[in-house]
């Protein structure tokens, strides 16, 4: 699915209003419950944007930027978080944004609506991403077992 935005999240409640709330506003929408889902999935299909919770099992959110390499990020990442200093995180994986949990979703789809209306340039990258990921996925072992 072209165009659309990730969520990533490992909660359940949350990955389905997010995707409800996206797909009402008009945007594609995929999700992934871990780090390494989202993996397999941006190699899948890069895309949008990502909205990436923080803390989470299997691969969090700080690993998959890792894993990523995307600290300059090709696709815009928003962090969401309940815990800790997701403030330092932003800055330290260079994310577009961040919003601390439990947020107002007017202001998520602002911020939505801002990275993805300014990024052109990154909806233009999105697709290379597989071929530079393909490789670091393959020497760090993340993706799940096909």
């Amino acid at each position: 699915m072209s165009g659309h935005v990730l969520v990533v999240d490992d909660e359940p409640g949350i990955r389905d209003v997010l995707v409800q709330v996206l797909t009402e506003e008009g945007y594609g929408a995929t999700c992934a419950r871990n780090g390494r889902e989202a993996l397999a999935a941006i190699l899948a299909d890069p895309p949008l944007l990502i909205l990436l919770d923080f803390q989470m099992p299997v691969m969090d959110g700080g690993e998959l930027l890792d894993a990523l390499e995307i600290a300059h990020s090709i696709v815009p990442v928003v962090l969401l978080s309940a815990t800790g200093n997701i403030q330092a995180a932003t800055v330290r994986y260079h994310a577009a944004g961040y919003l601390a949990k439990p947020f107002d979703l007017d202001e998520l789809l602002a911020m939505i609506s801002s990275h993805l209306s300014a990024g052109t340039q990154h909806m233009l990258l999105a697709p290379a991403v597989p071929a530079a990921l393909a490789e670091t996925a393959h020497h760090t072992d993340l993706l799940p077992a096909a």
